[in-house]
C-alpha cells in the first residue's frame, strides 16, 4: 500500500443536485424563456400594457383603478454591457368587454388584433363606442359558451393563435369548454390518487377471507350430521324426551310482495313495479358507495355521443348498461352552465322519453350519472394560493344552483386543499377553478364536476375575490414581461 506522504488530499466535492431540484430549476429556465420582451417610447420609457377582461357582471376597471401597475425586469445584458436586471413599473390600462362583441383577426407577427363593439350597458364612457386594441394579456371570467347552441370558439381559437397569454390559459378554457373532457382529467385524478386507506383495508380483508374460507362438501358433512341425529335420537328415546336438532333453526322466508294477496292484476303489476325500483335505487346506491371510497370520490358517469339512434346490438348493450345503472338519474346534455340542460329520470320509460328528443338534435351529446340524495351542496373554490368554501343550496329546487339560492360559509379541511391543488394541475395549471361536491345524507362527499375560469362567487366575499383575482393577473402578468 502507498505510504501515507503521498497521499494526497481530496478535492472539495458537492453532491449532485437532487432530481425535484433539477426539475424545478429546468422549471424555471422554461418560464423565464417564455417572457416576452416589452417595447420601449421613444423617451426609453416601457409601454403601457393592455389588459383585456371578457366579463358582464364586474366592472373589472374600477377593481384594477387607474393606477394599475406591474413590475417587471430589465433584461439582463451580456457581460462587459449596460443592464443589470433593474425593476420597472409598467402601468396597465383595462380594456373589458364580452364575448358577443369581440371581432378578432391574429397575425403571426403582429399578434391579435381585437375590434370591440360598443356595449348595451357600459361601465365606462370608452364602452359606449367601438374601438380596437392589441391585448398584451386576457383575463376571462365567462364562458365561451352559450344557450341555444351558441359558443365562441372561433373567437376563443383567434386569440389563441398568437399565443396571448390569459388567466386562465386560453388552452384550458378552450379544453373547459368540452365538459366530457374535464371528466377524463378528473377520471386521471381519482386513478392516480387511489382508493382511501380504510376501505383498501376492507377490500383486501373481504378478499382474504373469501380466500381462507373452507366450504365443506355435502357428502363429508350429512354422514356426521347423521351419525349425531341417530345417538341423539337413542339417548332421547331411553330417556323418554323430545328428540333435540344439532341443525340451527331454518331462516325465516324472506318477505315475498309477489305473495301478497292481491285481488286485481293492475295491483300486482304495481307490486312487481315497486319491487323492480327497489332493486334499481340499490344499485344507484352501491355505485354511490363505490364512488365515495376514492381520495378523489368522484361520481361515476356515463358518456353517449348520440350519433344515431341505437340498433341492433347498439340498442342491446344500452339497455344494458341502463339495468346496471339504476334509478333514478340525472341527465347533462351539451356543457352548459348554471344548471342548465339537465333533468332527472325515475325510470326506464321517462328516460326513453328524453331520448327520443335528443335523437332530434344529432349534435348534442348527453351524460347520465346517479341522482344523489343530499344533505347539502358546497363549493371548493381556489384562486392562485388563497382557498374558500361555502354551501350552496337551493330552496326551490333539487338543482343546488338553480332558484332561490342561499349561500353559507364551509369550513375547508385539508383533503378539499388536496383536491383543489390536484385539479389545478389539468390541462397544463389552472390559476382560477371550483370544486362542486355533494355532502350525502350518509355522510359522505361526491365530487360531481370541476368549473374552471369563471366559476360564481359567494356574494359576501365577491369583492375581496375580485381582489384576489386582480392580485393573481398583476402577479401572472409581471412573471410574464421583460424589458
Amino acid at each position: 500500500p502507498p505510504s501515507s506522504s503521498l497521499l494526497l488530499p481530496s478535492p472539495p466535492f458537492s453532491p449532485p443536485p437532487s432530481r425535484p431540484s433539477l426539475l424545478m430549476a429546468t422549471a424555471e429556465r422554461r418560464r423565464l424563456s417564455r417572457r416576452r420582451k416589452l417595447a420601449r417610447n421613444g423617451d426609453g420609457t416601457p409601454t403601457a400594457l393592455l389588459l383585456l377582461v371578457i366579463d358582464y357582471s364586474t366592472n373589472w376597471c374600477e377593481v384594477f383603478g387607474r393606477d394599475a401597475a406591474v413590475v417587471v425586469l430589465e433584461e439582463e445584458k451580456e457581460k462587459g454591457k449596460d443592464g443589470d436586471g433593474r425593476a420597472h413599473r409598467v402601468p396597465v390600462t383595462v380594456e373589458q368587454t364580452q364575448w358577443e362583441n369581440i371581432r378578432v383577426h391574429s397575425d403571426s407577427e403582429l399578434g391579435p388584433t381585437v375590434c370591440l363593439l360598443p356595449e348595451a350597458r357600459p361601465f365606462t364612457e370608452a364602452q359606449r363606442r367601438a374601438r380596437t386594441v392589441r391585448p398584451d394579456f386576457c383575463l376571462i371570467r365567462n364562458f365561451p359558451t352559450g344557450l341555444h347552441g351558441v359558443d365562441y370558439k372561433h373567437t376563443l381559437m383567434g386569440l389563441m393563435f398568437s399565443d396571448l397569454p390569459s388567466v386562465n390559459s386560453l388552452h384550458s378554457i378552450f379544453m373547459g369548454m368540452h365538459r366530457p373532457l374535464v371528466y377524463a382529467e378528473m377520471l386521471k385524478i381519482r386513478g392516480r390518487l387511489g382508493k382511501r386507506e380504510e376501505a383498501q383495508a376492507q377490500v383486501q380483508a373481504q378478499r382474504e377471507v373469501a380466500a381462507t374460507a373452507e366450504v365443506p362438501s355435502e357428502s363429508a358433512v350429512e354422514p356426521t350430521l347423521r351419525c349425531a341425529e341417530k345417538d341423539k335420537a337413542r339417548d332421547a328415546a331411553e330417556s323418554g324426551s323430545a328428540v333435540p336438532s344439532s341443525l340451527p333453526p331454518p331462516p325465516p322466508p324472506l318477505p315475498n310482495i309477489l305473495a301478497t294477496e292481491v285481488k286485481t292484476y293492475r295491483e300486482r303489476q304495481e307490486l312487481r313495479k315497486l319491487e323492480e325500483e327497489r332493486k334499481l335505487d340499490d344499485r344507484r346506491q352501491k355505485l354511490l358507495e363505490s364512488a365515495s371510497s376514492y381520495k378523489f370520490p368522484l361520481i361515476d358517469m356515463h358518456f353517449y355521443p348520440n350519433t344515431a339512434a341505437p340498433a341492433g346490438e347498439h340498442k342491446d348493450s344500452i339497455a344494458e348498461i341502463d339495468s346496471l345503472w339504476g334509478f333514478p338519474r340525472v341527465v347533462k346534455v351539451g356543457s352548459p352552465h348554471a344548471g342548465f340542460g339537465k333533468t332527472r329520470v325515475y325510470n326506464q320509460g321517462e328516460l326513453d322519453d328524453l331520448r327520443s328528443i335528443l335523437y332530434m338534435r344529432r349534435e348534442l351529446f348527453y351524460t347520465t350519472e346517479a341522482f344523489v340524495d343530499v344533505d347539502f351542496e358546497y363549493r371548493v373554490q381556489k384562486i392562485g394560493d388563497h382557498y374558500r368554501g361555502f354551501k350552496r343550496n337551493s330552496t326551490s329546487s333539487w338543482k343546488g344552483n338553480w332558484g332561490n339560492i342561499t349561500f353559507e360559509d364551509f369550513k375547508l379541511q385539508p383533503v378539499h386543499r388536496m383536491w383543489a391543488d390536484e385539479c389545478a394541475k389539468m390541462f397544463g395549471g389552472l390559476d382560477i377553478l371550483a370544486i362542486d361536491v355533494l355532502r350525502m345524507n350518509n355522510g359522505k362527499d361526491i365530487i360531481i364536476e370541476v368549473n374552471d375560469t369563471a366559476p360564481g362567487f359567494m356574494y359576501a366575499h365577491e369583492k375581496e375575490d375580485n381582489r384576489h383575482i386582480k392580485e393573481l393577473v398583476l402577479k401572472r402578468m409581471s412573471e410574464k414581461f421583460i424589458l
